[in-house]
């Protein structure tokens, strides 16, 4: 039986790989946007609209948090949410996963059928950064997080999925 659902999911990578390659739902508490009460000229906030839209790399959401932070001050609570959602987005589409889901302290994390991402590799980003986990399904993998430390979880999860991909990279 594992040989056979080995073999199907290796025939299965042809034709599952544009499905890896999609954004995943990422829902977040709050509003996520750019106050007028930061940044009050609309072009400005179009053209960092535009440049957050078109952002294909995590590193680009790091710089452009800087950036913002620089130009404009400390960012608030909804640029946090924007910034953030678009991060996991990204993260999200690296490690297959397909829909991200966080309330308060509690969230959870949807992989795409034909993702296998290693458990290990989640527990001990999670792990290190106080967040419980509770395997809900096995296939796909669906985990339900909760977190017991200080740090909100959206941002905790941004790094643990950080985390993961800089392992997976060195990994390879």
């Amino acid at each position: 039986r594992l040989l056979e659902d080995a073999v199907r999911r290796i025939r299965q990578v042809g034709t599952s790989d544009a499905k890896e390659l999609e954004e995943p739902d990422v829902s977040l508490p709050g509003a996520a946007y750019i106050p007028d009460t930061y940044v009050s000229d609309s072009g400005q906030k179009l053209h960092l609209y535009r440049r957050l839209s078109k952002i294909e790399d995590r590193s680009e959401v790091a710089r452009l948090r800087e950036e913002m932070a620089d130009r404009f001050g400390p960012l608030p609570e909804e640029v946090e949410r924007l910034l953030d959602g678009q991060a996991l987005r990204l993260l999200g589409k690296h490690l297959g996963i397909e829909r991200v889901y966080v309330k308060g302290r509690e969230g959870r994390v949807t992989f795409h059928a034909n993702a296998n991402p290693r458990l290990s590799a989640l527990e001990v980003p999670f792990r290190d950064r106080q967040v419980e986990i509770q395997v809900s399904r096995m296939a796909p993998l669906s985990l339900a997080l909760r977190q017991v430390g200080a740090e909100p979880l959206t941002r905790t999860l941004v790094r643990a999925l950080e985390a993961v991909v800089a392992e997976r990279a060195q990994a390879a």
